[in-house]
């Protein structure tokens, strides 16, 4: 006899080919069984989903959970669990002299699972631009702060910003190295945030940059239009990002405020450069145009992509990144029941990209309705609003 039973919804778990009407059972907070048909009385309570969407956990790979600990953040639930979202990785809030600080602030406090990007300066994001000189980085200390805290952190964090330019030492390839050291992935921020000149030398300095990236290294804000980006204003991809995307590098959309861009989206999905992970980078900044992760998936929805793609890069291909896919992405039995369950609304929706400032129509919202976490049911709520900010 099974604790429970859900019951008649479309169950979308990419990572088992699953796309279609699936019952999933659970027991002692444990995915018990999965399978077309299970029997009602076979359950001690049964939720009928008809016309909804269940998925494996959503995966937030990209956001900024940290609120109180820097300028730009958000409460780790207003993120996750609240928005339908059961784990938040920390793209690099905190680096290694304050690690200790965020984690115990929130890690085990909130109902969202949270992992974290460690960032390759001291400090993190307290004091931006946070990598001015090679003296804020501490490679020793980083690789002690990671070897301690093995269990959460997931992979460094480095911003390919103007002031790397002028620093005589190479600090990418030096965290190229140390992740490398480390046995983890490098995300790399690309896209600066003043307006882009012809023949940008943060250009030529990002390529550079793409072009170290290893298998499993993710570049984030790749749909950028900012100088740094791989796709210039006529619409030129510039040729490291598909060598890149070749050799096993992850395309991450991290939405934001101020590095997305529908038409530049538009013009990558258009050459077969669709994202690999879809996330948020979510920050207080961002909360009136990005608003969820439901919201940022519906987008891209309306620019195109099939739902179950959208799904697999919020779920599996999202624990992938992270380097958890044995715990999480996928609703394979004998593992904790960490569902998220949606709805597939239709309307006439308007989606905002940030400061690029382009709108664009679409048909399908995405709506959180109800998350599990280990078996447990969960609120949450629509964060979908019609009040942008330019």
């Amino acid at each position: 006899m099974y604790d429970c039973l859900l019951k008649g919804a479309t169950l979308i778990d990419p990572a088992q080919g699953i796309a279609g009407v699936c019952d999933v059972a659970i027991t002692a907070g444990k995915i018990a069984a999965v399978d077309a048909d299970i029997p009602a009385q076979n359950a001690g309570v049964v939720y009928p989903l008809a016309g909804k969407i269940v998925t494996p956990g959503l995966i937030d790979a990209h956001c900024h959970p940290a609120l109180h600990f820097g300028d730009h953040a958000v409460h780790p639930d207003d993120a996750g669990v609240d928005a339908g979202v059961l784990l938040a990785n920390d793209a690099g809030s905190a680096g290694a002299a304050n690690f200790k600080t965020l984690r115990q602030m929130y890690h085990g406090r909130v109902k969202t699972e949270l992992t974290y990007f460690l960032n390759f300066a001291s400090a993190g994001l307290i004091h931006a631009p946070e990598i001015r000189a090679f003296t804020d980085v501490d490679i020793k200390l980083i690789k002690s702060t990671v070897e301690s805290n093995r269990d959460v952190i997931k992979g460094l964090k480095v911003r390919v910003l103007d002031p790397l330019l002028s620093i005589p030492a190479d600090i990418v390839q030096r965290a190229v190295g140390t992740a490398a050291d480390l046995g983890l992935p490098l995300m790399v921020h690309v896209g600066d945030f003043r307006p882009r000149t012809a023949n940008d030398p943060l250009d030529a300095f990002s390529r550079g940059v793409v072009r170290r990236l290893r298998k499993g290294d993710i570049i984030s804000h790749y749909m950028t239009w900012r100088p740094g980006g791989m796709v210039l204003p006529d619409g030129q991809i510039f040729p490291e990002l598909q060598e890149a995307k070749e050799r096993g590098v992850i395309l991450d959309s991290s939405h934001g405020k101020n590095n997305f861009s529908f038409k530049v989206a538009e013009v990558l999905l258009a050459n077969g450069l669709g994202p690999d992970i879809i996330s948020t980078d979510l920050s207080s900044m961002g909360v009136h145009c990005v608003q969820s992760l439901l919201v940022t998936m519906s987008k891209f929805i309306a620019l195109g992509m099939p739902l179950a793609e959208v799904v697999a890069a919020t779920t599996s291909r999202a624990a992938q990144a992270l380097g958890i896919a044995d715990a999480w992405g996928s609703l394979q039995p004998g593992r904790d029941a960490n569902i998220s369950i949606i709805e597939q609304v239709a309307g006439d929706f308007d989606f905002f990209d940030g400061v690029a400032g382009n709108h664009r129509k679409g048909t399908c919202l995405l709506e959180p309705r109800l998350v599990m976490r280990k078996g447990e049911f969960l609120p949450c709520r629509s964060y979908y609003h019609l009040a942008h900010e330019a």
